[in-house]
């Protein structure tokens, strides 16, 4: 049976089109985009059967008008989309005209963080401390409850953006005047010092095939604080099935269940406290993690999480299993450019890092000299190491991100 597939992204950019290259390939697929690229670009890209362009990609009378034309002509199998940020749309749309996959009421658990925690505590699970604001008092009331710092993060968020660790009286005042609570709502969050990672899983019909873990060093909230930081993320093959994680799987598992999640990728964020050893849920996602961490999962399985997707999402199914061999240790270490400058100028340490660890590096990306300085922790470049010896990968990572420097 050939499926029509509707895939929908504002805009097709390289990250979106890392999903869409091994879609291509799946067998009986008639797969349409929905975009308001222009036609001719989407063309171009070969990849699409068909193009279906709008105005406004954000406007949801205009998708739902896609949506209602395409109707017309197919029966509809999938309605896809990976940012996060647009799930409440789209589920929306999926229950609107019938379609298979999440609908609005999954998709608000996924998103709105605080009803996402409510649900998780009635369940059992341990998940930071929050509470939605709405006045700078109810702020006041949080902190003098739990205490500095707090993190501030939008209600509706994804990943670490518009995120802040708050410190002061004084920053949680800037950031609590009463016209930005109006219109963005925001919850505060207590902060857990010590181990930080993700718990990332394909789950079909409920059930768990495959998971994986990654660990930060340090918490992206104290690289986006201190921008000469240059963080690492890991996977260590080891630590997924051992004892000492145990905890953690079973936290990844609870939170799945307790949330009723059907078919997805996932991407759950995770604490554990420094001083009691406890297990924290910060929040999950029912989306594919980012590009980064994805290739700590792909290097170190070597597998295709990218395709995998594609499989689930279509077919709700995938190669991939509970008890997929871990084969490597794998590390990204994030380079980001110092300075006053606004485009890079110089880059240091690049030919003493080949030399060195050039064994172990399977994957750079170096911007190159004039290339505009990105305000993120995750900076401007990055190098994957890979080995068989965890302190081995980590050593070299280390030593990357202590010996470049990326000056503007």
């Amino acid at each position: 049976m050939r499926r029509n597939v509707v895939f929908y992204s504002p805009h097709f950019g390289e990250m979106t089109l890392r999903f869409i290259y091994p879609l291509r390939q799946l067998p009986d697929l008639n797969l349409i985009a929905l975009s308001a690229d222009r036609t001719d670009y989407l063309a171009s890209l070969n990849l699409f059967d068909e193009v279906y362009s709008v105005q406004n990609a954000l406007d949801y009378r205009q998708l739902e008008q896609a949506i209602a034309d395409l109707q017309d002509e197919y029966e509809i199998h999938a309605l896809l989309n990976i940012l996060e940020e647009l799930q409440l749309p789209i589920s929306q749309l999926r229950e609107q005209f019938h379609l298979p996959g999440m609908h609005t009421e999954m998709a608000r658990r996924f998103r709105d963080k605080a009803y996402m925690k409510e649900i998780l505590r009635e369940h059992g699970i341990r998940c930071t401390a929050f509470q939605q604001i709405d006045s700078y008092s109810a702020a006041e009331a949080f902190v003098e409850t739990h205490g500095f710092p707090v993190v501030l993060k939008p209600v509706r968020g994804a990943g670490t953006i518009s995120t802040f660790l708050i410190n002061s009286w004084a920053e949680l005042q800037a950031h609590c005047n009463l016209e930005q609570l109006s219109r963005y709502p925001v919850m505060l969050e207590q902060f857990i010092d010590g181990e930080e990672g993700s718990f990332d899983t394909i789950t079909i019909d409920g059930q768990i095939h495959f998971y994986s873990m990654t660990h930060y060093e340090p918490n992206p909230l104290h690289a986006m604080n201190n921008s000469w930081i240059q963080s690492i993320y890991s996977f260590a093959k080891d630590h997924p099935d051992s004892e000492e994680y145990a905890d953690l799987r079973q936290a990844g598992v609870a939170t799945i269940n307790a949330l009723g999640l059907d078919t997805s990728i996932t991407h759950m964020e995770w604490f554990r406290h420094r001083k009691t050893g406890d297990i924290y849920v910060s929040e999950i996602a029912a989306r594919p993690s980012g590009d980064r961490i994805l290739g700590l999962h792909n290097y170190g399985h070597d597998i295709n999480l990218y395709a995998e997707w594609g499989k689930t999402m279509v077919f709700g199914q995938t190669d991939l299993r509970p008890d997929q061999p871990r084969l490597y240790d794998v590390a990204i270490c994030f380079l980001r450019a110092q300075g006053s400058g606004q485009h890079i100028q110089e880059i240091y340490g690049l030919e003493k890092v080949h030399q060195t660890v050039g064994h172990l590096i399977v994957a750079e990306d170096i911007a190159p000299v004039g290339t505009l300085r990105q305000h993120s922790y995750v900076g401007e470049s990055n190098i994957f190491v890979r080995g068989t010896d965890y302190q081995e990968v980590m050593d070299a990572a280390r030593f990357i991100i202590d010996t470049i420097r990326i000056y503007c």
